[in-house]
């Protein structure tokens, strides 16, 4: 499974499409997740952060791995947002689901 966290798109005119850019530096599985949630990614991570919906961050895990799982079978059913920080202060995020 593979998790894109952004998809641009530069376009030449109105029909035409010049270049698609996919960002796949990292892949996130699974989603749902019930207890372990793997992040592989080809950058040195330094931590995880999990949002909820109203922006709080409610769970930080340090790390220095670049496959890691991250326990989140402590969180309520719902969705979250998972921010990866890597080692060179770059974040990217994306969405997951608790069940």
């Amino acid at each position: 499974m593979i998790n894109f966290s952004f998809v641009k798109i530069n376009a030449v005119d109105n029909l035409g499409v010049s270049s698609v850019e996919i960002d796949d530096e990292f892949s996130v599985y699974t989603n749902p997740v019930a207890e372990v949630m793997w992040v592989k990614t080809n950058k040195e991570i330094f931590e995880f952060n999990i949002f909820n919906n109203a922006g709080q961050k409610i769970k930080i895990q340090k790390n220095s791995e670049k496959t890691s799982g991250i326990n989140v079978s402590d969180l309520p059913k719902g969705s979250y947002v998972l921010q990866i920080v890597y080692q060179n202060g770059d974040a990217t995020s994306t969405r997951f689901i608790k069940k």
